[in-house]
């Protein structure tokens, strides 16, 4: 993840239009670019909204949330949000570049 040049880029598409955050060279300032389509009229084009949100650290405010859900005793994410199954796929790629085999995930 820090083996190249640091940026960040996220896009979104759906059925009613598309959202990103990119061009993100660190995770402090963010600027979010969203474009809807109009379903009544498909040929107006919009231009894109752009909504720029105040500068935090990402980081900082990732790991107080940590440490309020340890204080609190409460689980850090949404239960059976597929925390548990992204490190089963996770340690599943690491297992497989290792010995060049394919690697089941429950």
């Amino acid at each position: 993840m820090i083996a190249t040049a640091e940026t960040w880029r996220l896009q979104v598409f759906g059925a009613n239009g598309w959202a990103e955050v990119g061009d993100v060279e660190h995770l402090d300032t963010w600027q979010l670019e969203v474009c809807t389509l109009d379903r009544e009229n498909l040929h107006l084009h919009r231009s894109p909204q752009i909504m720029t949100f105040p500068e935090t650290s990402t980081e900082r405010a990732e790991l107080e949330h940590f440490a309020q859900a340890a204080m609190a005793g409460r689980p850090l994410a949404v239960a059976d949000g597929g925390e548990v199954h992204g490190v089963a796929v996770l340690e599943a790629i690491l297992e497989s570049a290792r010995d060049g085999s394919r690697v089941r995930v429950a």
